[in-house]
């Protein structure tokens, strides 16, 4: 114990990368660097699409996905982030 001692890291960590819904489409938003590869993955870890858009916003046509969750695997200049997206 050290009485004096902050416990937090005193950095703030910024998303910058947003995914969400828009009508039929998933939409990737990134503030930061370019999406290079993106892959769409059902719950059963099936792959329905890849795509390289190389630019810092792309959308995804989903209006022939099944309702149910999706998973993102994203890749940005060689860092991978993966999110989640219902549908």
């Amino acid at each position: 114990y050290q009485p004096e001692v902050v416990l937090g890291t005193g950095d703030s960590s910024k998303e910058n990368l947003v995914v969400y819904r828009d009508g039929n489409d998933f939409v990737v938003k990134s503030s930061g660097k370019n999406i290079t590869g993106l892959e769409v993955y059902d719950v059963s870890g099936r792959l329905m699409i890849t795509s390289k858009p190389n630019q810092k916003e792309t959308r995804i046509d989903a209006s022939a996905f099944i309702n149910g969750v999706y998973v993102l695997k994203i890749n940005q200049e060689g860092i991978v982030v993966t999110k989640k997206v219902i549908k």
